[in-house]
């Protein structure tokens, strides 16, 4: 019991240590309807971008969704708001941190903020977004959103709604359109060049109409979720498995891609509930007494899965993914059966060498 305790204490701890988004690079503009290269540019309108540096919970993600202004609702951990919706607003407005001028050839002032159409300008930041970007990865989580309207369905190869980035190449994070899929890419602590760095998150079948659609991301420090026109999460993703698959990619793989996401999620539980596991079907088995071989193998079995989800969840149960609650159980309820198997399978083994010889 006491080996058990240590081992869930010590893989409790590296995972609420989580991941880190430390390596953000200060020096690179925030970038709205292109990249900063002007290299990929998205057709439509844009309206309504907002960063908070907090995960929002998901009462509050479903009163943006249902119309409440972000100002409203993220009130004071709101870093930056530009509604783009061209009703007299300017681009340099006190509830705006920073302002955005206009990029590209033809960058004079124009009435449409937020419409975007091939060769047409973009609004970035004229120097780098650093109090965005701090305060995005002060506390280790945000949330960002916007509304977009598609003009471009299902053709546009790849192109850049939202990002603060220096690049294609170097990012700190971006909301990207290709073909007709949604496209989440991040910079992480394992993360330098982003091109060479799997895996993107992706959703498909967004852009598929001209109507306006929301999207919220939030981020925890292990959780991602992508929020898009409602309150349930599209997409749940676990960066510490990602993290995980990373150290071991030059064992098995050149690099991470979207194909290992499912494999690096169940190596990763499989690390921490095999050896649980394990454990707690020992206990069974050298138990005894029925407090030893019931009690204690009952709390054991299922008192971790939930303190790893709670944990991994920024400590917030709404986040809390039944398909991970699942996956650890079965793999733990395996590896008992298993190992209680073989122990009653030698038992008898042994019973029936010993009745042979006693015959």
């Amino acid at each position: 019991s006491l080996l058990f305790i240590t081992y869930t204490l010590i893989t409790l701890f590296f995972a609420a240590t989580g991941i880190t988004i430390n390596n953000w690079r200060a020096k690179f503009p925030l970038a709205i309807g292109n990249d900063p290269t002007g290299s990929l540019p998205w057709q439509g309108k844009i309206s309504d971008v907002w960063m908070s540096n907090q995960a929002l919970e998901s009462k509050d993600i479903k009163s943006i969704l249902k119309g409440q202004s972000p100002l409203t609702v993220a009130k004071e951990h709101l870093i930056a708001f530009y509604p783009l919706k061209g009703e007299g607003e300017t681009l340099d407005q006190p509830v705006q941190q920073p302002k955005l001028i206009w990029k590209g050839s033809q960058s004079e002032d124009r009435e449409l903020l937020g419409v975007f159409t091939p060769g047409d300008p973009w609004l970035q930041t004229p120097e780098a977004a650093t109090k965005i970007t701090n305060g995005l990865k002060r506390d280790n989580q945000f949330s960002l959103g916007l509304t977009f309207q598609a003009d471009n369905i299902g053709t546009q190869q790849q192109s850049q709604l939202l990002s603060i980035a220096d690049s294609a190449d170097f990012i700190n994070f971006s909301l990207g359109q290709k073909e007709e899929d949604f496209i989440f890419r991040m910079r992480l602590i394992f993360t330098e060049k982003n091109r060479d760095t799997e895996p993107e998150l992706r959703i498909r079948n967004v852009f598929t109409d001209t109507l306006p659609h929301q999207i919220i991301v939030t981020y925890t420090g292990d959780i991602i979720q992508i929020h898009i026109d409602k309150s349930k999460p599209e997409r749940t993703s676990s960066l510490t498995s990602i993290f995980f698959m990373s150290k071991l990619q030059n064992l098995w793989f050149r690099r991470i891609n979207r194909s290992h996401l499912g494999v690096s999620r169940y190596l990763y539980y499989c690390f921490i509930f095999v050896p649980l596991g394990a454990m707690v079907g020992m206990a069974i088995i050298i138990g005894r007494n029925p407090f030893e071989k019931i009690l204690l193998p009952s709390l054991g079995f299922i008192t971790p899965q939930i303190a790893f989800e709670y944990v991994f969840t920024g400590r917030d149960w709404q986040r809390v993914d039944p398909d991970n609650l699942r996956l650890s159980f079965l793999i733990m309820a395996g590896v008992i059966i298993l190992i209680t198997s073989q122990s009653l399978w030698s038992a008898n083994a042994q019973r029936s060498i010993r009745k042979s010889e006693n015959l």
